[in-house]
């Protein structure tokens, strides 16, 4: 799937500016004989697989999109994280990624990732704290906690 946005870049090819659209692409599958809705509305359909445009209001910060997905008799409650429209990128002395307006990152001295955490402008949701267990070492993992 191609996501849409615009981005600005430095000479030396990092971004420093997303911009984002007010919108979500929601696909999935699900029988063909089963009507899907997507946040209340009709999903479009094509044999098995359904799609649903939703409209997301990230206009100025960004912001926790509820999407609930009605197949036949069956029903998944979710959501997701969506950018500002306008998404600023800071960046570390080394050149790692140190913050994207969702996620802020922190590296080592060797430039590995060693946490992520959620910016707290989404309030109120069950966003996860990010640690990798075993960096270093032949198999990584990372342990995803909710935050309260």
């Amino acid at each position: 799937m191609v996501f849409p946005f615009a981005a600005t870049f430095t000479n030396n090819g990092q971004y420093i500016g997303i911009t984002t659209p007010g919108y979500e692409n929601i696909l999935g599958a699900a029988l063909a004989t089963n009507s899907v809705t997507v946040n209340g509305g009709l999903a479009d359909r094509k044999g098995e697989y359904f799609h649903r445009e939703i409209s997301v209001a990230n206009t100025n910060q960004p912001v926790w999109q509820n999407v609930t997905n009605i197949a036949g008799t069956f029903t998944n409650k979710g959501g997701l994280v969506f950018p500002a429209n306008g998404q600023a990128l800071a960046y570390d002395a080394d050149g790692n990624l140190s913050a994207d307006g969702i996620w802020t990152y922190q590296w080592d001295a060797e430039n590995r990732l060693i946490s992520m955490a959620m910016t707290g402008t989404v309030a109120n949701q069950q966003i996860p704290e990010v640690t990798p267990e075993a960096w270093g070492k032949s198999q990584r993992s990372l342990q995803m906690q909710a935050a309260s």
